[in-house]
């Protein structure tokens, strides 16, 4: 039973059977014991049974464990009854992170402080996501999708269960700022994937798609692959609705009424653009002019070829400008936005870093900068 098993409900079936494996030791009030079983962290318990899987240093305290890393097997560990997560409830894991990304959860759903998260990290439904300036978080689902939170994003996890194990999966995502892209896996007939906006929702199944919400409200939806209905929240039932196809997106204003449906623009041209940057003192590109007026570019850049691990990312006009990065191979990805605040598919193009003069930087993240 580690970490690693996301099936829903395999947690609180499990840990069901412990505990009626062994009447002998009853849990005080408000608790449940649950007996190690050879191999397993609080954290890594924490990740099975916690509604908040970060959590786990408060098992700690409790039971006055030195070494969260070193369970003994077959000891007994409680668990208050308040923090243990429903059956059903499935785990989303922390893929990669980037900037001083946070969890927390919202005051009535056992309110908790904002933790910072970490690669290999769970979060469960009811997680508040806080992505900052130029952060980025990439989480993985329990039904195999992806969903990507960008930078100044505030989200929040309504909903991550599972109907029954290993079956249809129920994922629900409410955008309140930012920005979220989703690649959502097939599924059985009865799943549901949805990214609510404060004035629309998209419904999806088997797509690939970004929902964006601005400072007015205005949600602005932009589909790659498949297909995306977006529906006004409020009226679900009498408003007017948008199917979409890949390469079309639309645009609700904030209390739900369609504002416009077109098609995404092209992805950019980036093939004038240099390989090799030296700066000292910060990452810079020009970028060739947009044709329409309003337009804008949204940047990009990762460690690797498929842009899972990004470590900068903004909107700009034509002049893009990071904090330093470090010496080194990098992928940048570049997307069009358009007037009207939609994002069309995305161009990549290699660049190397290989600046001089850098003794004494650091990046933006507080990383010390390589020297040539």
């Amino acid at each position: 039973m580690g970490s690693q098993d996301w099936s829903p409900g395999r947690a609180a079936i499990g840990l069901a059977m412990v505990l009626g494996s062994t009447g002998a030791w009853a849990a005080p009030a408000g608790y449940v014991q649950y007996r190690v079983i050879a191999g397993e962290t609080l954290a890594s318990i924490g990740a099975q049974y916690l509604r908040t899987p970060t959590l786990w240093r408060e098992l700690q305290s409790l039971n006055n464990i030195v070494d969260p890393q070193q369970l003994t097997p077959g000891s007994i560990v409680k668990l208050p009854r308040r923090l243990l997560r429903p059956a059903g409830m499935a785990v989303a894991r922390v893929e990669f992170v980037q900037g001083a990304t946070t969890a927390s959860r919202p005051a009535g759903k056992a309110e908790q402080a904002p933790t910072p998260l970490a690669a290999g990290d769970a979060v469960t439904e009811g997680a508040r996501l806080s992505v900052p300036e130029h952060g980025y978080l990439r989480l993985k689902l329990a039904d195999g999708s992806v969903v990507r939170v960008l930078a100044d994003s505030d989200v929040e996890l309504k909903r991550l269960r599972g109907k029954r194990p290993g079956n249809s999966y129920q994922s629900v995502i409410q955008v309140n700022k930012g920005k979220v892209e989703s690649e959502v896996a097939p599924q059985p007939k009865g799943r549901t994937f949805e990214v609510q906006a404060p004035g629309a929702v998209a419904s999806v199944r088997g797509t690939r798609f970004d929902v964006a919400v601005g400072q007015d409200g205005q949600t602005y939806a932009a589909v790659t692959e498949g297909t995306v209905l977006m529906k006004p929240r409020a009226s679900r039932k009498n408003g007017t609705t948008a199917l979409m196809a890949a390469g079309q997106g639309a645009v609700f204003d904030g209390k739900g009424k369609l504002h416009s449906r077109q098609s995404l623009p092209d992805a950019p041209d980036l093939s004038t653009l240099q390989h090799d940057f030296e700066d000292p003192s910060a990452f810079t590109l020009s970028m060739a002019p947009l044709a329409r007026a309003g337009s804008r570019y949204e940047v990009r850049i990762a460690r690797d070829e498929n842009l899972h691990k990004v470590l900068r990312n903004g909107v700009f006009s034509e002049q893009v400008k990071f904090a330093v990065l470090e010496n080194g191979d990098y992928t940048l990805g570049v997307r069009v936005i358009n007037p009207d605040g939609l994002a069309g598919p995305e161009a990549r193009h290699t660049i190397r870093v290989h600046a001089k003069n850098r003794a004494g930087l650091a990046t933006s993240d507080g990383a010390p900068v390589e020297r040539p």
